[in-house]
């Protein structure tokens, strides 16, 4: 536990027990006749000490669980840092003389108390919170993403959208919805009428023509018979004028053919009544008239021949009574 530095230059030095001095804190000598004390090495620290005792390594102590040492001689150990611990308890130097030597916590852990001794110090982040190794605390997701195995936030995919950080998965954005971005979507919104999606989706397709949607539709809808649409991205369809008609998807209106009439909103065009005739895309039929006839669908009306005679809207000619004449076309 002492020494003697002196080199033998001056005898009065080396002639009295009391010429051998006491290693001082963090050394010691451990066997006889020693010119120098050895440091306690790194791992091992050095507290209280006595005049001429410290003669063993022993009287070095290896840090305790939770604590290292990275210098010889120490006088204290420092605690491992938040977000770390240290499960060996003084049994091997080598295993405190560095803070590398605390373990960090695992992802989704975290440590706010320094010194740690055990995992066990490491406590599970909060439903929603995230952590990598080593964390002092654990972070919230932003809007826009997911929890991982609580240890990353994830930014939501397409078609998908959190309001709020979402726990191992965004939300879905429905049918008759869009994101508009295409991914860490925040928020959902509604397609515009003439327009849809499926679900999942970025942006909204437009309807065709013959076809519409009112808003937030998840499909678009034919036109019925008697309706059309004659541009893509309609919010409704429009019924067919008279004397025009249509079948189901419609993108335009077929005139009515002549001896034909309809009104509006028409599947199909009507034939004109006998006495009655039209031309193409007509609204109605119009009455023959005095001296002329037509049968069922007629284009035009027909002249009675001489002999006979028709009053308006008639469906054929009559023969003059005895003692009566008619020319061609005559009332």
């Amino acid at each position: 536990g002492k020494y003697n530095a002196d080199k033998s230059t001056d005898a009065s030095l080396h002639d009295s027990l009391d010429d051998c001095f006491s290693c001082r804190r963090g050394f010691y000598a451990d066997s006889a006749g020693m010119a120098e004390c050895t440091s306690c090495v790194a791992g091992r620290y050095m507290v209280e000490f006595t005049d001429g005792n410290l003669d063993s390594e022993d009287d070095c102590t290896i840090c305790g669980a939770g604590t290292y040492s990275e210098y010889q001689n120490s006088s204290a150990c420092h605690d491992c840092p938040t977000g770390t611990y240290l499960d060996d308890d003084a049994t091997d130097a080598t295993e405190h003389n560095s803070e590398a030597d605390c373990a960090l916590c695992p992802s989704s852990t975290y440590s706010p108390s320094s010194g740690a001794t055990s995992i066990a110090a490491c406590l599970t982040c909060a439903s929603g919170r995230v952590s990598t190794e080593g964390a002092e605390s654990c972070s919230v997701c932003d809007a826009g993403t997911y929890v991982l195995n609580s240890s990353s936030c994830v930014e939501c995919p397409i078609g998908y959208y959190a309001p709020t950080a979402q726990i191992d998965a965004c939300i879905e954005c429905g049918a008759g919805d869009h994101t508009k971005v295409a991914t860490g979507a925040t928020t959902c919104s509604a397609c515009d009428a003439g327009s849809y999606s499926e679900g999942a989706a970025v942006n909204c397709s437009i309807c065709a023509a013959g076809t519409s949607s009112s808003g937030r539709a998840s499909v678009c809808v034919e036109c019925e018979s008697g309706k059309y649409s004659d541009e893509d991205g309609s919010s409704e369809c429009t019924k067919c004028d008279g004397g025009k008609w249509s079948d189901t998807s419609a993108a335009s209106c077929s005139s009515c053919a002549p001896g034909t009439y309809s009104g509006a909103g028409a599947e199909v065009c009507t034939d004109c009544d006998a006495g009655k005739h039209s031309g193409a895309a007509a609204s109605s039929c119009v009455a023959c008239t005095d001296g002329s006839y037509s049968d069922v669908g007629a284009r035009n009306c027909s002249a009675c021949v001489g002999g006979t005679y028709a009053a308006a809207g008639s469906a054929s000619c009559s023969a003059c009574d005895s003692g009566y004449y008619s020319g061609t076309g005559e009332a």
